[in-house]
């Protein structure tokens, strides 16, 4: 009974719905939205270089909307100095899918603090999205006088989001609520295993291990996974399923055999993909509450990752799967040696994980809390 449209930078799909506000998708507009982002990176004023303020201010959608909610908006397409303008409109909400909002410049901070003291002195100017001069401090003063004259209810997915953005001097004086992502449960779903490995033409008489691979994605932690598969006993009845990018195990595949699935569209096929593995592993260097993670729990599939970000909401350690010591291979490969070889464990982990996904992190429950706070903004003075 609800109408939602969205405001979108990139559009995918043709539909009433939702509105694209962008440069022009002919050479010119392209040409334009390169040189920004070109220029913005070079001189290091990081989405401060956007022409495209009144035509979100303008929006008939933004107009006319009783809540907006803000969710990714660094990719070179939103003035976020607007925010202010815009928490004029509406009550505004926005969802932090990562650190990027309390930072000068970047996603992740790792084990970075200067968030905390305003940014400044940068370790890392690459880190995604990178800079190419150290305008941190300026970057993160910047964000502070828009948020100062602003009103904004922030929701954090994870409860190492909701922490941080408590701790933040840019976002700490705001309402911080935490509400998970929801899962579509009847999509991913337990299947009978050995109906999934013939989907995928793995053998019925071996355990299989997971992961998925991104290229350039070096915060995914893939070296970790690889020192960790070094130190495992070479196992011909252990198979590697590999989804994303191929060639980055080629180091273990003469001790391991590899299924590669390749990059998968289809939400049915990746949980295909869930549900013929044993286990998942996620060796992830930051995160927020990984949607992976959240996919392999709906499936029934005990998971393997590190104790960092939001992460330890879902791995449970010893009850939705096995959180490793942080950066440290050795803990990961205990992790995966312990539950490969009990499967009786495996099977209580798996149990647990369809409970966890069903009572906590359900699609119907993410959007029963949203319009609860809806109700609440809308209905204050």
């Amino acid at each position: 009974g609800h109408e939602s449209r969205m405001v979108v930078g990139q559009q995918f799909e043709q539909r009433p719905d939702i509105s694209r506000v962008g440069y022009s998708e002919a050479l010119h507009g392209r040409i334009v939205s390169r040189l920004v982002m070109e220029l913005e990176t070079r001189t290091g004023l990081q989405y401060l270089i956007q022409p495209l303020r009144q035509a979100f201010l303008s929006h008939p959608f933004i107009v006319t909307a009783d809540i907006i909610h803000l969710h990714n908006l660094h990719g070179s397409f939103f003035p976020y100095t607007i925010i202010q303008k815009m928490s004029r409109i509406a009550p505004l909400v926005w969802t932090l899918h990562d650190a990027w909002s309390m930072t000068g410049h970047c996603a992740y901070n790792y084990d970075c603090e200067r968030w905390k003291t305003g940014c400044g002195k940068c370790p890392d100017l690459k880190e995604h999205p990178g800079i190419s001069i150290d305008t941190t401090g300026f970057l993160w003063r910047i964000k502070k006088r828009v948020y100062r004259r602003s009103n904004l209810c922030i929701v954090a997915p994870s409860k190492w989001m909701s922490g941080m953005a408590q701790q933040s001097p840019l976002l700490g004086r705001f309402d911080v609520r935490c509400i998970p992502y929801g899962i579509d449960t009847q999509i991913f779903h337990p299947i009978d295993r050995e109906v999934a490995r013939q989907a995928l033409a793995l053998p019925s008489d071996t355990r299989v291990v997971m992961i998925i691979i991104l290229p350039g994605a070096n915060r995914k932690g893939v070296e970790y996974f690889l020192t960790a598969l070094n130190r495992l006993e070479t196992d011909s009845k252990l198979w590697l399923l590999v989804v994303g990018s191929q060639g980055s195990l080629n180091a273990v595949g003469e001790r391991f055999p590899i299924r590669h699935v390749g990059y998968v569209q289809s939400p049915e096929i990746m949980n295909l993909c869930y549900c013929a593995a044993d286990l998942f592993v996620l060796p992830t260097l930051a995160d927020n509450l990984p949607l992976s993670l959240l996919e392999a729990l709906a499936a029934g599939i005990p998971s393997i990752a590190f104790n960092v970000g939001g992460v330890p909401d879902i791995v449970r350690h010893m009850e939705t799967g096995y959180l490793a010591t942080y950066k440290d291979a050795s803990d990961l490969a205990r992790g995966i040696s312990l539950l490969l070889r009990d499967e009786v464990l495996r099977e209580r982990l798996g149990r647990r994980c369809r409970e966890v996904a069903e009572h906590e992190y359900s699609m119907d429950l993410q959007a029963r809390r949203f319009q609860a706070l809806y109700d609440d903004l809308i209905c204050r003075p």
